[in-house]
């Protein structure tokens, strides 16, 4: 199994680092992408050749699943930026972070799950779903829409107690 995180307008991005490092302790084949790194809040626009990158990545890395970390300063961008990638893979996409956190019902005007809250324990439910080729809507955590167009709350995995059982490397 292949996932691509990608994160936005952050190479710092702990969420993603973090998930690139859980997944490879779980024996995923996981890619961390930094797409558009910012400093100083100093945002430029996404241009088309970015994008073109961005998706030759993409379609070479071959995912199974992507995974982006959304703030709301960058929906617009992510919106673009999923719009394309779905014109490149036939994969779930899944979007986590303060945005999708606080309005999971927008998020999946966009994308077809919404992660609500820490994500770590509902990337470890994911990988077990996909692994075993079950139903990613059985993920608790995870928000989609079901064929009626009305949105499904899956609710949220608990906090996580110990923070030493995050990886960091």
């Amino acid at each position: 199994m292949k996932v691509a995180y990608i994160s936005l307008y952050c190479y710092k991005s702990f969420p993603i680092r973090i998930f690139h490092s859980l997944s490879r302790k779980e024996s995923i084949n996981s890619h961390a992408i930094f797409f558009k790194n910012s400093s100083a809040n100093n945002h430029t626009l996404v241009t088309e050749r970015e994008i073109r990158i961005l998706l030759d990545v993409v379609e070479n890395i071959k995912p199974d699943l992507i995974a982006m970390s959304i703030l709301a300063p960058y929906v617009a961008i992510a919106k673009k930026l999923i719009y394309y990638l779905r014109g490149k893979c036939d994969v779930p996409i899944i979007v986590g972070g303060k945005y999708p956190t606080v309005s999971s019902d927008k998020a999946l005007e966009f994308a077809d799950y919404a992660c609500r809250g820490e994500g770590e324990l509902v990337l470890r439910e994911i990988f077990k779903s996909m692994e075993n080729c079950l139903d990613l809507k059985t993920s608790k955590g995870l928000w989609y829409k079901n064929e009626n167009g009305e949105v499904v709350d899956q609710g949220q995995q608990p906090l996580i107690q110990n923070l030493d059982e995050i990886p960091i490397r």
